[in-house]
């Protein structure tokens, strides 16, 4: 899978207040301290090259990680709550890791992973859980003395050889929360409550509407690097927003869009209900702007477009002048 094609739906398991904390699709450095090596930032990803680390400029306690990232050589990459002493909460060489002060030994909850493809890693740290999920498969929950209680901040680090990459980075404040309520009527408190929906009331006569899976994160796909010549056009892959393919309930709710070029252009939407009949929704022409070398650039966005119709997809008219460089790149998502 490229770079561009990493943020997959995957079921969480526990559905977040959607208000983040902290987020960064690294277009720059500017929220972290290099602590080690010379990291670099190129196409919105992250790179650490081997015995490099970064860490946030703010901390935090607690908090739910989110964090789409891979290594080019298996057990390099760690990442989570982290700041160099014996207090930490991460993912490294196949396990979320933890210590804290008050239990100084290391303890680990080991899970699955292909470190070199592209990985949702999720990260719940809480003052009496921890709980990891990897492309939604849940691991833990470890519920006893070695969860750290002091501000930490999120630390990236490369522990091996070959390259750490990372596309994106947030934190929520917390999972759902519920109040507990006994048979007498009290309440019993206002806990942090991991949720896992096994089932699900069939027929259209429902208020509202629950999914199955709490989905934070959608694929994004590369439409297209291939240069346009003048006046030419590119019409990309159709997307099923419909997820599962026997509710129509369940579907992705928008779609982002984002085009790059050394030549002005129209980013363009189309929707269709049958995969045949497409209609243009929206579109926008690109922006100049220019680079660091002083060289110009044209970029276009479309963010959260909310999608009507079942069927989406992206498409880029060209200006009178030949591209010589050319990316567009799309997400359709659901929150």
């Amino acid at each position: 899978m490229s770079s561009n094609e990493i943020r997959a739906i995957y079921e969480e398991g526990v559905k977040v207040s959607g208000r983040y904390l902290f987020r960064d699709d690294f277009d720059n450095l500017d929220n972290w301290n290099i602590v080690t090596g010379s990291p670099s930032v190129s196409a919105s990803i992250l790179t650490l090259p081997a015995g490099g680390e970064v860490r946030t400029k703010r901390r935090w306690i607690y908090g739910y990680l989110v964090a789409v990232a891979r290594s080019t050589a298996t057990s390099s990459l760690q990442i989570g709550f982290y700041d160099g002493g014996s207090d930490y909460v991460i993912w490294s060489s196949g396990a979320l890791r933890y210590r804290s002060t008050v239990d100084p030994v290391e303890g680990s909850t080991t899970a699955s992973v292909t470190e070199t493809s592209w990985n949702v890693f999720v990260i719940l740290w809480e003052s009496d859980m921890l709980m990891l999920w990897v492309n939604g498969s849940p691991y833990g929950p470890y519920l006893a003395s070695k969860i750290p209680n002091k501000p930490l901040p999120i630390s990236i680090r490369n522990i091996g050889t070959g390259d750490v990459q990372v596309d994106l980075v947030v934190l929520y404040a917390e999972p759902i929360s519920s109040w507990i309520v006994s048979s007498t009527g009290s309440t019993s408190g206002n806990i942090s409550l991991p949720v896992n929906i096994t089932s699900i009331q069939t027929g259209s006569n429902r208020i509202g509407i629950v999914l199955p899976t709490a989905r934070l994160l959608a694929t994004p796909y590369t439409d297209s690097t291939t240069p346009l010549g003048a006046n030419s056009s590119f019409i990309g892959t159709s997307r099923d927003t419909q997820i599962n393919s026997s509710s129509p309930y369940d579907h992705h709710a928008f779609i982002n869009a984002h085009a790059v070029s050394d030549q002005p252009g129209i980013l363009i939407i189309q929707e269709s209900p049958n995969n045949t009949d497409w209609v243009t929704v929206k579109n926008t022409q690109t922006e100049q702007l220019v680079n660091p070398d002083g060289t110009a650039i044209y970029v276009a966005r479309i963010e959260r477009h909310p999608v009507t119709l079942r069927y989406v997809r992206v498409a880029y008219r060209n200006g009178p002048n030949t591209q010589s460089m050319f990316r567009l790149s799309s997400r359709v998502y659901s929150i």
